[in-house]
């Protein structure tokens, strides 16, 4: 796709980026279009609005390259239950030979990422840590909807507050200045002693070393209910590990087991498992209907926002100078709305990408700002978004074959699956149908 506008299409684009964040109209293109004034002319376009359950996406992490992993769960009155968990091969770094040693303790330490946080952390949680029955195969794109059978508890925090913004001294760390937010989880020593009876040949060869320990699932629950949180944790930095305190000839050690893995040893992987839990609630209702009261916009692989144009005006020959999306949301200050919502356009093989406006944007200044998409504040509890959509209605003259795939864009949070699938947040959005907020599209055109 060529995401360059036309020289008159750019033009006219920059002299009227303010358009529709005045409240007064403006002759925008007046100096370049003095003999057409005229003929300028104004639309609001037809827009069909639906609510659509997403498709399970791939969750696994093969490269070690996720900024977090979301675990834990949120009550929300509007969507419903959501849990997130992990599933996680470790790997030990390098070989050891423990011999006669005695294991003292082991614990897995989780750093928090503050990025990825989305609810209450005041509501009291209980996480474990549990053993893989059987084998997780790094090889395998695992999806949002896959799990893996589990057995023995390996250990767990009960009743505990996240304090994902709490700085702590990191471990035995020799400078006391380290200080990180972190979780840290007793686990059996039973695990611990089959640990330290895997032979140092054994540790060496990735596929002999998961045959036996298999993996680790992390999963969270609220013992007391409540609205729960969403929590984050780093698993791919070096401060996540299994750590085993043993002591061996009278002193005392100990060994690192990673969940990342380095340019040299690439066998490893992380998937999160994810369930949406909609019956009964309004986003549920809404699910499939045309153009509901309320629209329902949710990260995680939850539920996107499909706008169809079935009756665009008749844009033959003319140039599109401006064209726009404008929305307004609640903003509940305990579910907080998505800081950056794109509009995307899929092809014949369901593939996403982003409209060509937002394309744009990040090409000239490397950010969203003048595609949009960002809410604005319009009172305590309200926001309004504005998305810029002048290339895209430019294609749409262009089209004489009224291709339905040209006539509509979905509203999420990225194209990236990654993106999309560790975004927490949700957004709650007034349809088409208010009364005082209604979500509109407007062009403004010239003919030619």
């Amino acid at each position: 796709m060529n995401y360059k506008f036309s020289h008159a299409i750019f033009f006219a684009a920059i002299a009227c980026i303010s358009l529709f964040e005045c409240t007064k109209p403006t002759p925008f293109g007046a100096e370049l279009l003095n003999d057409q004034i005229a003929d300028f002319e104004g639309e609001e376009v037809l827009v069909n609005c639906t609510v659509e359950r997403q498709d399970t996406l791939v969750s696994a992490d093969r490269t070690s390259s996720f900024p977090y992993f979301l675990c834990g769960k949120v009550n929300d009155p509007e969507f419903g239950a959501t849990t997130s968990e992990i599933y996680s091969l470790f790997r030990p770094l390098g070989a050891i030979d423990y011999g006669n040693a005695v294991v003292d303790s082991i614990f897995l330490v989780l750093p928090y990422s503050t990025s990825g946080f989305y609810g209450d952390t005041m509501t009291p949680q209980t996480i474990r840590v549990l053993q893989l029955a059987t084998e997780m195969d790094f090889n395998k794109a695992y999806r949002t909807s896959d799990t893996i059978a589990t057995q023995a508890e390996l250990g767990k925090v009960e009743n505990f507050m996240p304090r994902p913004r709490t700085n702590k001294k990191f471990l035995d760390t020799a400078a006391a200045a380290v200080k990180i937010p972190f979780l840290k989880i007793p686990l059996d020593t039973a695990f611990g002693n089959i640990l330290k009876s895997i032979d140092s040949a054994t540790m060496l060869k990735p596929l002999d070393f998961h045959k036996i320990v298999k993996g680790i699932k992390i999963e969270s629950s609220l013992p007391n209910g409540g609205t729960g949180a969403m929590m984050s944790f780093v698993l791919n930095s070096t401060n996540c590990f299994i750590r085993l305190h043993y002591t061996k000839g009278g002193k005392q050690l100990k060994f690192d087991y990673r969940m990342t893995w380095t340019s040299t040893d690439q066998q490893m992987s992380k998937f999160m498992h994810i369930e949406h839990e909609y019956a009964g609630t309004p986003a549920f209702t809404s699910v499939g209907q045309i153009n509901p009261a309320m629209l329902y916009l949710q990260g995680m692989a939850g539920l996107r926002v499909k706008l169809e144009f079935p009756k665009a005006p008749n844009l033959n020959n003319v140039l599109i100078n401006k064209a726009e999306l404008q929305f307004y949301a609640n903003n509940p200050t305990l579910y907080p709305v998505a800081t950056q919502i794109l509009a995307l356009t899929q092809n014949s093989s369901k593939v996403f990408s982003r409209v060509s406006d937002a394309n744009y944007s990040l090409q000239v200044a490397d950010t969203y700002n003048l595609f949009g998409g960002r809410p604005q504040k319009v009172s305590t509890d309200l926001v309004k978004y504005q998305m810029t959509l002048t290339d895209h209605f430019q294609s749409i003259a262009k089209d004489t074959t009224s291709d339905p795939l040209k006539r509509s864009i979905y509203l999420n949070f990225e194209a990236s699956d990654n993106v999309q699938l560790l975004t927490p947040s949700r957004t709650i959005i007034y349809g088409p149908g208010d009364v005082t907020y209604p979500l509109k599209v407007r062009i403004k055109y010239t003919k030619l």
